[in-house]
């Protein structure tokens, strides 16, 4: 069976398929892929320590510029602090969109995502620390791999639970989506 082409379905049907494909791609995968990128670029000399502190105290600056300028130990401080939490965040988020992208809005969780999450971010915290280590006034240490590995953890345990509690409250309330009426808030009040 050919199909053919027409001026409403350019391509056909197979046309239409690869373009939704390419779409649901983007759609999972670009956010993904985009937030890899822009980890590694933090990874170079760009994240380094020197710029965490110019963008705190530039922030200090605006925000009260009347005040006098704060003492560098507690700058260093609170940017070692500011760093730690965006170490969490860039894990946490780099785990959440991947979990995303393998289950391709599906909502119930595929076996092998979180298998996926803690895989791709034990190899995405070498990868991590080797782009550190390669870059110069950067360094990727231990401790840095091991806060990775301890940050995969802790996300795959969330994104398992999430998801853990999903499934029963599907299963004890039903979609709330559905529009049956079946959820125990929907009776009408006499």
């Amino acid at each position: 069976m050919v199909r053919m082409s027409t001026p409403a379905n350019p391509g056909g049907s197979r046309g239409r398929t690869r373009r939704t494909r390419l779409a649901h791609v983007l759609f999972y995968y670009g956010p993904l892929a985009a937030w890899i990128a822009l980890s590694l670029l933090f990874a170079t000399a760009l994240g380094g320590y020197n710029h965490t502190v110019s963008v705190i105290y530039g922030v200090l600056a605006f925000a009260a510029p009347e005040t006098a300028s704060p003492d560098v130990n507690h700058l260093y401080g609170v940017t070692h602090v500011v760093r730690r939490g965006a170490y969490v965040l860039e894990y946490g988020v780099l785990a959440l969109l991947l979990v995303r992208a393998i289950q391709g809005g599906e909502p119930r969780i595929k076996r092998h995502a979180l298998f996926a999450v803690a895989g791709f971010g034990v190899l995405f915290a070498l990868l991590d620390n080797g782009v550190r280590v390669a870059s110069p006034g950067r360094h990727g240490g231990w401790d840095d791999l091991a806060l990775s590995l301890a940050n995969v953890a802790v996300v795959t345990g969330f994104t398992r639970l999430f998801f853990a509690v999903k499934a029963w409250e599907r299963d004890h309330f039903g979609s709330s989506d559905s529009g049956s009426g079946d959820d125990p808030g929907s009776e009408a009040v006499q």
